[in-house]
């Protein structure tokens, strides 16, 4: 063969393998292309291990442009970690039970530019701290039972007034839960009501600058109302409701406007509807729903447009929706769902627009998602999420841009997901089936609920810029940090931790 034949077998070849790579180069970017439309993009791993980093939110309050939370990376066991919804930007604070032990603990507040929270360490115990976001901004605010012995807090007792926050504890041992206050300082800390003094849990409101709560100067059953304006001797009782050694055992605090709504038992019509404007003479009965002495079975009450919804019992009606204004004409059913005897059992879970939105039975679909405008006609189910029964609520929600409410919701086919609802049909919708399958990738085994109050539960969505970010399992990685901007493609895990 000559030299020119021989030189033109060899660049045909050439020609054919260059083909052939810029073919196989082709592909493989397709490939590439196709795999990160389909698959959520990390943002940051924390805990690379399949049982993930057991994620709690906490708060959207901020601190130089982050949000809170608690996260478990292995190597320093349970601790506060603060996020700008970047992997880069989420990072541990302080590890302040040093090594791979927890410190865990509660939030408690934002009093800028501090976070308040109430996490453990073997040398102080269960006490309360302030962290800036820093390491170095993160101590001890007070031993107040000093050594290692930890600070008895009552659960659901925490509130803001003005730059200080108030909760109740006992720093001496004793039976007693007194009212203390915090502006995130030792010198500012300090015990505000009658050291005899036992608050009852999940009671405590602020009401216009005056604290609101259930307390009693005795053990037993002898709760009463009470209020302080945040000194000693302004702490004080409202009204002895229901007099003699019994108390009205107020509950169900739920602030209004220029009034506080809660339920109380007088030992004449039973445990009925109250408000209070935190004197004697504005403390009454609002009506007597069950007349008589027997008493109606509450769910949860609700504050929205000057009014509150709940849902209540009468002798003629199962648990239904109603509705107060604070007078007796005023307080009314809103519709009878579940028609007759039946309950509907409604539970009022957020208010979107001018909305309430709430789970209810109507006897025919099962439980499913519900809004009200506090009309009888405008009381409708908004979607029949689960056709073949009804559907299982994971209660924790939050606005996206304001307009859609976010939430979980097992639809009894993908296990527990993300939703979102605008309160129309077509607006209801499951966001990503982020665990595959029937399995669940929204739950509670991140926390331990009786460890919380509805004062600072472990908050699941957290609203922050334009998303909404939330602890999720994918099967995979284990409960990590998500984030969503309410689309399919747009939800995605922020850092494995």
């Amino acid at each position: 063969m000559s030299i020119f034949a021989t030189s033109r077998f060899f660049i045909t070849i050439h020609k054919y393998a260059l083909a052939l790579l810029v073919l196989i180069a082709f592909f493989a970017c397709q490939t590439k292309y196709t795999h990160a439309a389909s698959v959520p993009q990390l943002v940051k791993n924390i805990a690379t291990t399949p049982n993930g980093s057991n994620v709690s939110l906490h708060t959207a309050s901020t601190s130089g442009g982050h949000f809170l939370l608690l996260a478990n990376d292995i190597e320093s066991g349970s601790e506060w970690w603060r996020s700008d919804g970047t992997s880069e930007g989420t990072n541990l604070i302080a590890d302040i039970e040093v090594g791979s032990n927890s410190a865990g603990g509660l939030y408690y507040g934002f009093i800028d530019p501090y976070w308040i929270v109430l996490p453990y360490s073997s040398i102080y115990g269960q006490e309360l701290w302030r962290t800036d976001g820093t390491e170095e901004g993160t101590s001890i605010i007070l031993d107040s039972r000093p050594g290692t012995l930890s600070l008895s807090l009552n659960a659901g007792n925490v509130v803001k007034v003005g730059n200080m926050i108030y909760y109740a504890a006992n720093n001496n041992g004793t039976s007693a839960i007194n009212l203390w206050r915090t502006d995130g300082t030792a010198s500012g800390t300090v015990l505000v009501s009658n050291t005899s003094l036992r608050m009852a849990e999940y009671s405590l409101v602020n009401l216009n600058d005056l604290l609101i709560f259930s307390a009693s100067l005795s053990l037993g059953n002898q709760n009463e109302l009470w209020s302080s304006n945040g000194t000693a001797t302004g702490t004080v009782m409202v009204k002895d409701i229901r007099a003699g050694a019994q108390g009205s055992s107020p509950a169900n605090f739920t602030v209004s406007t220029t009034s506080v709504f809660f339920t109380a038992n007088d030992n004449l019509f039973g445990n009925e509807l109250w408000k209070t404007d935190g004197t004697a003479t504005g403390t009454y009965m609002v009506k007597d729903i069950n007349t008589g002495s027997s008493s109606p079975t509450f769910t949860n009450l609700k504050a929205h447009g000057g009014l509150v919804y709940f849902g209540a019992s009468d002798s003629t009606y199962g648990i239904e929706l109603w509705k107060s204004d604070g007078t007796e004409a005023g307080t009314v059913m809103v519709k009878d769902i579940n028609p007759g005897i039946a309950s509907s059992s409604p539970a009022i879970i957020a208010v979107l627009g001018d909305n309430i939105i709430f789970t209810a039975d109507d006897g025919v679909n099962g439980i499913e998602l519900w809004k009200s405008d506090g009309t009888e006609g405008g009381t409708v189910m908004i979607k029949d999420i689960n056709v073949s029964g009804g559907i299982s609520m994971f209660s924790p929600t939050a606005l996206l841009n304001g307009t859609s409410l976010i939430l979980g919701i097992d639809d009894g086919t993908s296990g527990r997901e993300l939703w979102k609802t605008d309160g129309t049909e077509g607006g209801t919708i499951r966001i990503k089936d982020i665990y595959s399958g029937s399995s669940s990738s929204l739950t509670t085994s991140a926390f331990n609920p009786s460890l919380f109050s509805p004062s600072s539960p472990p908050v699941h969505f957290v609203s922050f810029g334009s998303h909404v970010y939330f602890q999720a399992n994918d099967g995979i990685d284990g409960t990590e940090l998500w984030r969503t901007d309410g689309t399919e493609e747009g939800t995605v895990m922020v850092k494995n931790i």
